[in-house]
């Protein structure tokens, strides 16, 4: 019997690429990165599993999938796997997000078509996810992550978080030479909303985290170039 809890979002219009969907909420992570602001979402888990099906249910007619967001989704992988087989058995799309730390999960859901489409954090350069993660072994579990993806058997996108600290000159060169030519890559501005997981840490590091949109669209066109389907989110 599972005691984890989570969060039930009844209805999203932005969370799942041109489709309508309910958001199921993990609030454990194995990252502890400063400037999340699902901090709050976690005081509101209070759903068990069944719970959570239940509602799902209940929405069945009106939405087209489910996203799970965290946190990470997957730290509470038997969960998910039973949510996952439930909202599958419903004749419903799944979309997962996931900061690709765990790749051979990920490997398994795929293989057994639990998962419609997947988005990949990508952080910063593989040096700073120290500032991150303690113990990081980033620059494996996402390359693994992306050698799982390329197999052509899911849709999925790569995505950061802009923090200027973090996504400096030599951060931008790795994340360009990590992807590759067809695959979708979104840029997403900071927001502070004034419950941030960590504010004293992130400031002391990044004084002015946010990286306007002018700075950002210095680099889109380097990505273009590639051939790197970039856009940005939440820029004004």
């Amino acid at each position: 019997m599972s005691f984890n809890k989570f969060f039930f979002l009844p209805i999203s219009m932005i969370d799942y690429p041109n489709k309508i969907s309910s958001v199921i909420f993990n609030s454990l992570c194995n990252f502890k990165c400063p400037y999340c602001y699902n901090v709050d979402l976690g005081k509101e888990c209070n759903l068990d599993v069944d719970e959570i099906i239940k509602k799902v249910l209940e929405k069945k007619k009106v939405i087209d999938g489910v996203v799970f967001i965290g946190g990470e989704p997957l730290i509470n992988f038997e969960d998910l796997l039973f949510m996952m087989k439930e909202i599958k058995k419903m004749g419903l799309n799944v979309k997962l997000d996931t900061n690709g730390s765990f790749p051979f999960h990920l490997d398994y859901l795929i293989d057994k078509q639990l998962v419609d489409y997947v988005a990949v954090d990508i952080k910063t350069s593989f040096k700073k996810y120290d500032f991150l993660v303690d113990d990081s072994d980033a620059e494996f579990t996402l390359k693994e992550t992306a050698r799982i993806l390329r197999k052509n058997r899911i849709d999925y996108e790569w995505r950061t978080t802009v923090i200027s600290c973090l996504f400096e000159k030599e951060d931008v060169l790795e994340i360009f030479e990590f992807l590759k030519a067809g695959e979708k890559y979104f840029l997403q501005s900071f927001s502070d909303n004034g419950r941030l997981l960590d504010r004293e840490k992130l400031f002391s590091r990044c004084p002015e985290p946010y990286l306007p949109k002018k700075e950002i669209e210095k680099y889109v066109w380097l990505f273009k170039e590639k051939g790197i389907k970039i856009d940005l989110r939440r820029y004004k």
